[in-house]
């Protein structure tokens, strides 16, 4: 390979590894959202609720996944739609509170649809944290049974079983850590 150097002398140049490659090490750099600039995120994790109205202790844990589409306005502002839900399957728990056996079956879905906004903390860096908020409407479907009446969760029904769905609007808010690889 010849190079010419600075002060127009010619040289050769022997490559620095198997295949020609430049010996010098490579830049990196991050990547700069620019307006117009579309992202598509696949999000899984676990969804621990809170004990309100007993829900927590009747449905337990679930998988939580969602798809989120993001359009950028900018280096530092985006926005989005995200479809999601989380899957609470068949948890059993005692029907009488105190009882030892979990003789109560209860299983819930939720599934949402919503709008956000996102504004990057910092613009350029190898990690970026981020704030975000949004709303929309979700929908949550319970099904449960036990072998004497119970008092359900939400629907406040105290019968031998429960079935049956509510939708209704949400509003969230968020942060998180976006790192670059």
């Amino acid at each position: 390979m010849v190079a010419r150097g600075a002060h127009g002398r010619t040289g050769l140049c022997a490559p620095a590894r198997a295949g020609g490659g430049p010996a010098r090490a490579e830049i990196l750099t991050l990547p700069v959202f620019k307006h117009g600039d579309l992202g598509l995120g696949v999000h899984l994790g676990m969804a621990l609720p809170l004990g309100s109205y007993g829900f927590s202790s009747r449905a337990g844990r679930a998988p939580h996944f969602s798809l989120r589409l993001t359009r950028w306005a900018g280096s530092w502002v985006a926005w989005g739609g995200e479809l999601g839900g989380e899957l609470f399957l068949n948890h059993k728990s005692p029907s009488v509170a105190g009882q030892t056996a979990a003789d109560a079956t209860y299983q819930a879905q939720a599934m949402f649809a919503g709008l956000f906004g996102r504004l990057n903390l910092f613009e350029t860096s190898s990690w970026s944290p981020y704030v975000l908020g949004g709303g929309g409407i979700s929908r949550l479907s319970v099904k449960g049974s036990a072998p004497v009446p119970v008092c359900w969760p939400l629907s406040g029904a105290c019968a031998p079983g429960v079935n049956g769905s509510s939708t209704a609007p949400y509003v969230s808010g968020g942060g998180g850590l976006e790192f670059f690889i």
